[in-house]
């Protein structure tokens, strides 16, 4: 079942432990108020950068590109009309959203 990637709106930068499929990580997720845009970084348990500046865009699959065996994320809109995430709506009506390796195979066979 998939985990939502805690992000809070109105708070332009933030950092948060979180564990997924058994793993820790650390998550910083970053508003660019001149692009309009967030973006996360992903840290192990040690600090050591797994992925910087993933920018969050609707309808990507934004882990895909580095080869991380760790699963996918996705940003999700809830009201269907196909708008990304803003600093105002990320997790209210859109929403990050986690999905295991095996949830990935699953949903692409």
């Amino acid at each position: 079942m998939a985990v939502e990637i805690p992000i809070q709106p109105n708070i332009s930068s933030q950092t948060f432990d979180i564990t997924l499929n058994g793993v820790s990580y650390n998550m910083k997720a970053i508003w660019n108020s001149r692009s309009e845009f967030w973006t996360l970084d992903i840290f192990d348990e040690n600090q050591n950068a797994l992925v910087y500046g993933v920018c969050l865009k609707l309808g990507a699959r934004l882990l895909n590109q580095f080869n991380l065996g760790i699963g996918e994320l996705f940003i999700i809109d809830d009201t269907g009309t196909g708008i990304d995430a803003s600093l105002t709506n990320i997790g209210s009506s859109t929403h990050l959203y986690y999905y295991t390796p095996d949830e990935i195979e699953a949903i692409l066979t």
